[in-house]
């Protein structure tokens, strides 16, 4: 700016002479000269100033295009931290559902214990059982951890086998129970859907090779184990073997299979057999325990009446004394389901 208003001033210094000398009749050229001059200032100061007001634009538009980067990456920021927070919950959301089918696989295979003291093994349920009864079988490898994935993608792949009560024929391949698998999946496409989404949890991403998978009917499968055990190398299970504490059936079948069966009366059960009301929350090693000293525990604690109706510290107290570890949270369970069952029962009395 300061040399702008120089050229400025030169400029009219310049013009003024030039008047000055035309008037008092100075020379032509020095006249001539002087307006030249000034002329010259005053188109320079023009351009200078044309220069400083482009870069002046040019600057505002430096400075509004950095206003807008800052707001776009203010916006994909928060579009970052809204995908974060959707992913965290949706990884929240399928541990949840993992630890939902672990614990109802944990159901299942505890009614299991209880349903063979009564003679009901899988034989039985599958005899019973009047449609096809589809399972996956399917051979997985190298998804493990550091060589393929890191600790976080094995675990994924891990836990949703486990979740699945994926069991093991040999090796890598393994066999899932029919009673967590669509049973209305058809065709490849839907296989491979159903695959990405409960084995990798949606993330095809994932390391790993799936060597083969296909649905058989266990209804259809023949298998013979007439050999004796290797002392090395992989256990190998026939698939009747693997189920034979496997319930097999889905969960709503297999209840109206018990409502029709000669071999037990579920109503009888549940009034007289301490095992069932410990079906719904104890854990496998909890579940041996109560059913080897059954008949002991039973007589000290009563019928369903009787159980519902004792408090949770005296069921501990028994339980403890037939070595059930951990029995103060299991005793609580078992008086609250046996008041749920009860009044279930006695509202169908009194319905009939």
């Amino acid at each position: 700016m300061k040399g702008e208003h120089f050229r400025y001033l030169i400029a009219v210094a310049a013009v003024i002479v030039g008047i000055v000398s035309a008037f008092i009749g100075a020379s032509v050229i020095i006249s001539l000269a002087s307006l030249s001059i000034g002329a010259f200032s005053v188109a320079s100061g023009k351009k200078a100033r044309d220069k400083i007001q482009q870069k002046e634009r040019i600057i505002e538009a430096l400075i509004t295009e950095k206003s807008e980067l800052r707001t776009n990456l203010k916006q994909k920021r928060d579009r970052v931290d809204t995908l974060s927070s959707n992913l965290e919950q949706e990884a929240q959301q399928k541990q949840k559902i993992r630890a939902e089918k672990q614990k109802e696989n944990q159901r299942l295979q505890n009614l299991k214990r209880v349903l063979r003291r009564e003679g009901i093994d899988t034989s039985y349920l599958v005899d019973k059982y009047d449609n096809s009864l589809y399972a996956p079988v399917l051979v997985l490898t190298h998804f493990s951890s550091p060589n393929h994935n890191d600790e976080d993608g094995e675990e994924v792949i891990s836990e949703n086998l486990e979740s699945l009560s994926a069991k093991t024929l040999h090796g890598a391949t393994k066999i899932i129970p029919p009673r967590n698998f669509d049973q209305d999946i058809s065709g490849r496409q839907e296989l491979q859907e159903w695959f990405d989404e409960e084995v990798l949890s949606g993330n095809s991403d994932l390391a790993h090779r799936l060597e083969f998978l296909s649905v058989v009917d266990i209804n259809q499968v023949f298998d013979r184990d007439n050999a004796e055990e290797d002392e090395v190398g992989y256990p190998a299970n026939t698939v009747n073997e693997l189920f034979d504490t496997d319930t097999v059936i889905p969960t709503e079948d297999l209840l109206d299979i018990l409502a029709r069966s000669d071999k037990i009366s579920i109503e009888s059960e549940i009034r007289q057999n301490i095992a069932l009301l410990a079906v719904p929350n104890a854990s496998k090693d909890q579940m041996n325990d109560i059913i080897e000293s059954q008949k002991e525990i039973q007589d000290q604690l009563g019928n369903l009446t009787e159980i519902a109706n004792t408090s949770p510290g005296r069921i501990n107290s028994v339980l403890s004394e037939y070595d059930v570890d951990n029995a103060d949270q299991l005793a609580r369970a078992i008086q609250r389901e046996a008041n749920r069952l009860k009044g279930i029962l006695d509202s169908q009395e009194m319905a009939n």
